[in-house]
C-alpha cells in the first residue's frame, strides 16, 4: 500500500520495485530514483558552486534565509 502521506509530491509507487517507490516529482519527469539521482546532483552542483561564489541569495541565515536557498539550489529540479 503506497504511503498516503506523500500525496502528490511523489509518483505512484511500482510495487516491488524500489527504484520506482517514493520519488519525488520533478521537472525532469524521472520515475525512478536511478535516473533522478544523476540530474538531480548535476543542476544542484551548479547551483551550490553559485552560492559559494556569492551569487545566491543573501541575508543572515534565519529561516526565511534558509528557506531561500533551498528554493534557490532546488529550483531546477522540484
Amino acid at each position: 500500500m503506497a504511503d498516503e502521506s506523500k500525496g502528490s509530491y511523489t509518483y505512484p509507487d511500482t510495487p516491488g520495485d524500489p527504484d520506482r517507490t517514493g520519488v519525488l516529482r520533478n521537472k525532469f519527469g524521472r520515475t525512478r530514483h536511478s535516473e533522478l539521482g544523476p540530474a538531480d546532483y548535476a543542476m544542484t552542483h551548479i547551483r551550490q558552486s553559485e552560492i559559494a561564489e556569492g551569487r545566491g541569495p543573501s541575508g543572515n541565515f534565519d529561516k526565511e534565509h534558509l528557506k531561500a536557498i533551498h528554493g534557490y539550489i532546488f529550483q531546477d529540479v522540484y
